[in-house]
């Protein structure tokens, strides 16, 4: 905890300085924020090799965390959270990734019965939990099924025409007698929309539109009645009346962006509550202008930072009269170049792939070679800005907004019209107050709280142990609060699957309830249904020959493990056994007659085991610590009845064990052939709870005979850490023939990026 403290305070020191810096650049804002107000603004950008996919095929990604109120990656968070999820929000596959200063690189296996359709994969740290689902990376993907048929069923959550018209106003209200922007809003529509505004009962605007998108300008006068009506092509209808029309307010419009320099008129009419501050809030990051306005009509020059602006007026009372949403388009710095020393090339063969940057600087790379066309891999460039565009409306609403307005070659005028339709809309939760998840900076955080069984109070001060069935075993230990809660922090290098987490109590009964690992909730998406475009049918039949030619040879390409640690969480034995060298029963008999330093001693029908000390044969004291395939055992009956042929090994440490503050005399460290705990029953008070151990290392698939066919759909994808900028990659060619096309993404640690997409770059012929 000490570690994670001083951590997190320089980091937060650090970064509230570069703030301040680059706020002493922006001569018309100035920082309000306090620096015991910061907190880190921790993100998660994750990078697909792209956006198609079919079932049974992996997604490969690649993940950098970084500050999102500085646009520059950070090394904070050790451990990422990546899901794939459905329009219902199940998920269909998850996996926890260990992060190396701040970057990684994995994939995640699609499972062979998937339907078609769209889903979502989203990826997060712990800390990011602070700030809810709209601080999450989330992006919508594209998955055929060619093995299933397409199957909808009718639900009214997935109707394409119902017709919900939703209107906002530029600076948040409409006022008489000036020009008002107004912003109208289909949601669930792509049909071809006819808008007409109404006054009194004459026409005096018209707009089509084909995205249920657009908006009107008009200048309202007093004495008449407005109202806006859509129409579809199949006749339909939705009318708003514009009933809310004030004679006096603040307005706050947008006239131009250039770069980063934004032009802003506030108008005040028939207002009088001057001088009117200016604000302005990026990331919970609050500023403030430096001039006031003090006349009804001012023009303003603001250079905002990267991302989503609010920019908040408040008069002379502090109370907030308008307000106006601005996204900012971060910059390309880096020009990537990237070419093969051949286009085509036959099956097996090798090209080499050359990436060149006008930056002599350390870029990292991230080179992903596919067998797809535009269609199948989008522009990146585009991919990247378009999904800093939708977590920044995310993180704002709370919803998530990939259906709506396509981002792509859209200009800045274009977005920041667009955004009007969240005027109106609550600001999700992204500020921090309290620090309810910690940063997992080197190991895996877990939590959690325990009652009593009878009563349903909580249950205080109780040492809990947490420990992974297997053969090495590192036993956690740590204590509930006041309030039944703990919190343990366990190694990456020794988890498993199946946690044993127990109440070291054999008196009362307990419930022991564990927080989830993966963050329970999720933004909200708009159901739609995906029809796979007629252009994608030569790209799904060879991918489909790919996947069924590896399942054919499956038994070819076999998946290398890393391996772990040997030392185990007491360190190393005094003494150990292996049963196979010995004919005995039992474990009884065993330890009688073979394990030196243990012995047995009967109480009535009770059996149990003690550990003689070290240097002299004397029993050390009535509480020594059995662990059997892992898992520390407080009550042990039965345990010396075990057949010996179902036993492997036995470990004896021959002196007094400190574990925080409980003191064992001795332990006798006990492993099955199996390492399953299936031969002993688990304490009373323990639970076995399935669990997602960290992937410390992507895995390694070795190609067992060079002989076999190597069919890809996916020939490379890869991080590449460049000290020059320039790098000369070797890529060995598989045995199927097509197209493929390349992706390139390049970042530096100052928060310089670009990225270049190549489609149909090589060939592969017989």
């Amino acid at each position: 905890m000490n570690m994670f403290w001083k951590k997190y305070f320089f980091i937060a020191l650090f970064l509230s300085i570069k703030i301040i810096s680059n706020c002493q650049t922006e001569s018309s804002l100035k920082l309000t924020t306090h620096a015991e107000e910061f907190k880190l603004q921790e993100r998660v950008l994750l990078t697909l090799d792209q956006d198609f996919y079919l079932a049974g095929e992996s997604i490969n990604f690649s993940v950098l965390t970084f500050d999102v109120a500085l646009q520059m990656p950070i090394e904070f968070s050790s451990i990422v959270y990546v899901e794939l999820f459905n329009q219902d929000d199940n998920v269909i596959c998850g996996k926890k990734v260990l992060l190396k200063q701040g970057e990684c690189t994995s994939y995640l296996t699609l499972p062979r019965k998937l339907e078609t359709g769209y889903y979502y994969i989203r990826a997060y740290t712990n800390y990011m939990k602070n700030f809810g689902p709209g601080a999450f990376f989330t992006k919508k993907i594209k998955i055929v099924n060619p093995f299933y048929r397409v199957k909808y069923q009718d639900n009214v959550d997935v109707t394409q025409n119902k017709m919900k018209l939703d209107i906002s106003a530029e600076g948040g209200k409409i006022v008489y007698g000036i020009e008002n922007k107004i912003a109208f809003y289909l949601a669930n529509f792509n049909d071809t929309i006819h808008v007409l505004l109404y006054k009194n009962d004459s026409v005096v605007a018209k707009v089509n539109t084909k995205n249920s998108f657009g908006i009107f300008s008009f200048v309202p006068i007093m004495n008449n009645r407005y109202k806006i009506e859509v129409t579809s092509l199949k006749k339909e209808k939705a009318v708003v009346e514009l009933n809310d029309i004030v004679q006096s307010g603040v307005t706050c419009k947008l006239d131009s962006i250039n770069e980063r320099n934004t032009y802003l008129t506030v108008i005040a009419k028939n207002y009088d509550k001057f001088p009117i501050s200016v604000f302005v809030e990026n990331n919970t990051i609050l500023y403030e202008y430096t001039n006031t306005i003090s006349k009804p009509e001012s023009s303003l020059k603001i250079e905002l930072p990267v991302g989503l602006n609010k920019i908040i007026l408040k008069n002379s009372n502090q109370e907030e009269v308008s307000e106006r949403l601005i996204y900012i388009k971060p910059k390309t710095k880096l020009e990537i170049t990237a070419n093969l020393d051949k286009p085509k090339a036959l099956q097996g063969d090798s090209v080499v792939l050359h990436i060149n940057t006008n930056v002599n600087d350390s870029i990292h790379y991230v080179v992903a070679l596919n067998l797809g066309n535009q269609n199948t891999s989008p522009a990146l460039k585009e991919l990247i800005e378009s999904t800093l565009y939708n977590s920044s409306i995310a993180a704002f609403t709370g919803y998530a907004s990939f259906n709506e307005l396509p981002y792509n070659g859209s200009n800045s005028g274009t977005i920041n019209d667009y955004i009007m339709k969240y005027q109106n809309t609550g600001t999700a939760n992204t500020k921090l107050k309290n620090i309810n998840y910690l940063p997992e900076i080197s190991q895996d955080i877990v939590s959690g709280s325990v009652r009593k069984m009878s009563d349903q109070s909580l249950a205080v001060n109780k040492n809990i142990y947490l420990s992974f069935i297997d053969s090495i075993c590192w036993i956690n230990r740590c204590k509930t609060d006041n309030s039944g809660k703990f919190v343990a922090a366990l190694p990456i290098d020794y988890q498993g699957s199946n946690l044993i987490v127990t109440v070291n109590d054999t008196t009362d009964n307990y419930i022991l309830k564990l927080d989830d690992e993966f963050y329970p909730d999720f933004l909200k998406v708009t159901k739609e249904r995906y029809y796979p475009d007629s252009a994608l049918k030569d790209i799904i039949e060879s991918r489909m020959l790919n996947l069924q030619v590896n399942d054919a040879y499956s038994e070819s390409h076999k998946s290398t493990s890393p391996t772990r640690p040997e030392l185990r969480f007491y360190g190393y034995s005094d003494s150990e056994y292996k049963f196979k060298k010995y004919l005995v029963p039992n474990l009884e008999e065993f330890i009688s007659e073979i394990v030196k330093k243990a012995t047995i001693v009967k109480k009535g029908k009770k059996v149990e085991i003690k550990v003689f000390n070290k240097t002299e044969h004397r029993i050390i004291g009535d509480n020594p610590l059995i662990i059997f395939d892992g898992i520390p055992l407080f009550k042990t009956d039965n345990i010396a009845s075990i057949p010996d042929e179902k036993l492997e090994s036995i470990r004896i440490v021959s002196n007094k064990f400190f574990l925080g503050s409980d003191v064992f005399d001795g332990i006798v460290d006990i492993t099955s052939n199996k390492k399953s705990f299936d031969l002993v029953d688990m304490d009373k008070n323990s639970t076995r709870i399935m669990f997602s151990p960290v992937i410390a290392t992507k895995d390694n698939y070795q190609q067992q005979n060079p002989r076999t066919p190597n069919y890809l759909s996916n020939i490379y994808f890869n991080k590449i850490n460049s000290a020059l900028g320039n790098e000369n990659i070797v890529i060995r060619l598989p045995q199927n023939t097509g197209n493929y096309s390349l992706t390139v993404f390049g970042y530096t640690k100052a928060g310089e990026y670009g990225s270049i997409s190549i489609p149909n770059i090589l060939t592969i012929d017989r």
